[in-house]
């Protein structure tokens, strides 16, 4: 086309004009020129058309692609509908399974708990050993009785293990005595060698100290509360400490006993846990039975047996009873360094002791009418002069007596 019309143009304009000819020489380059953008069109068009083939490709693998996404969606899909309702039947079936094992163990249990109540009751309510060294010593009560397992059972676990340990209950609560403990705590407490003694004569809290330093007045005796999970090491602990301090009583948790204006500051005010008073004998602090206390043989004074006297004064209140009692016999408490958090058994606070003498202020009025009964049998001694330091000669043998 672009020839065809260099030739009409050529045929028209008469050949001799220079300026035609210049004009057809420009219209040549001009001409040369739109021939070769059009070839670079031709060649963008056919690399456009090439690239638009491969997108035009790729648009169908990827079609191909989400295609087979979907089909692999909707089986995936499917799938998990199909797990999820063979997760239900294997929960269903779990929990069937789990719903026969506790019935298989608790039929086991109480079968072991049927021959193990009738050896427990043959084997008498004398402990393996004749004269045990060291005896652990717990009292429990009715209310109390089925949640002891925890703790009988971190008794199991101790690293030292005592020559005797012995449960002590009211017979009033238990009326037909081992038959009346559950198969599982008669197991927990076969297993822990704990011997089982019934009492006619309930005294409470006192129970876990009374009986037992009467029958053994030789052996060292360690008392455990029924609501406490202990340490593995505690008894280790606690004899470690015996060791170092053998005359006087050994409390992992103690409390710094607070005074005003020469008696007893109220209960509420003393130093709970304290950290004051650490590896050294003194009269300053009170052991508390939740944290485990270790008593020397013979460390209370006579009188401390006289359950007419608990009775009258504080039933509810061992550890206060038993401090005044240590006093008048010149009994230190040693408090080990590094003590540890108390762990309760699920189910237990709900009646324990601590609500009376604590939170309504029981331990005040209890430790009055013992100062009381004290007076009366050592008229001119004060509590608080015989808990002062300075003053009291303590756990000094008699060599040292006669020594100072």
């Amino acid at each position: 086309m672009i020839d065809r019309a260099k030739t009409l143009i050529k045929h028209t304009l008469p050949p001799t004009t220079s300026m035609v000819d210049r004009r057809l020489e420009a219209l040549d380059h001009r001409f040369e020129q739109i021939d070769n953008h059009i070839g670079l069109i031709d060649k963008r068009m056919d690399e456009m058309s090439r690239q638009l083939q491969t997108l035009l490709d790729q648009n169908k693998k990827l079609q191909d692609i989400l295609e087979q996404n979907q089909r692999l969606s909707a089986a995936l899909e499917n799938n998990e509908k199909l797990l999820e309702k063979s997760t239900e039947r294997l929960s269903d079936e779990l929990s069937s399974c789990r719903s026969n094992t506790e019935k298989l163990e608790q039929l086991v249990t109480t079968l072991r708990g049927d021959v193990l109540t009738d050896r427990m009751a043959r084997g008498g309510e004398t402990p393996a050993c004749d004269a045990p060294e060291l005896i652990v010593s717990i009292a429990s009560y009715g209310p109390r009785i089925n949640y002891i397992e925890p703790m009988i059972e971190s008794l199991r676990k101790q690293t030292v293990h005592p020559d005797a340990a012995i449960l002590w209950l009211p017979s009033r609560d238990f009326p037909q005595g081992l038959k009346d403990l559950s198969s599982a705590v008669v197991c927990a407490l076969y297993d822990a060698h704990v011997t089982v003694r019934f009492v006619d004569k309930d005294l409470g809290p006192h129970n876990k100290y009374f009986w037992v330093m009467q029958e053994y007045p030789e052996s060292t005796v360690v008392t455990l509360d029924d609501d406490i999970i202990y340490p593995p090491n505690l008894l280790e602990r606690l004899t470690a400490a015996h060791e170092a301090w053998p005359d006087s009583v050994i409390g992992m948790r103690t409390h710094l006993i607070a005074t005003e204006d020469g008696e007893p500051a109220p209960y509420k005010d003393w130093v709970k846990e304290q950290d004051e008073i650490r590896d050294l004998p003194s009269q300053k602090i009170i052991a508390t039975g939740s944290g485990g206390v270790l008593y020397p043989a013979g460390c209370l004074d006579a009188r401390a047996f006289d359950p007419e006297g608990i009775v009258k004064t504080c039933l509810r209140a061992d550890d206060l009873w038993l401090k005044v009692m240590e006093a008048a016999k010149g009994t230190k408490t040693v408090c080990p360094s590094g003590g540890y958090g108390l762990h309760y058994a699920a189910g237990t606070q709900e009646v324990a002791l601590y609500h009376d003498n604590i939170d309504k202020a029981g331990n005040d009025a209890q430790l009055r009418r013992i100062i009381e009964y004290l007076s009366t049998l050592m008229p001119n001694v004060s509590f608080v002069k015989l808990i002062d330091d300075g003053g009291d000669k303590g756990n000094k043998s008699d060599e040292e007596e006669s020594a100072s």
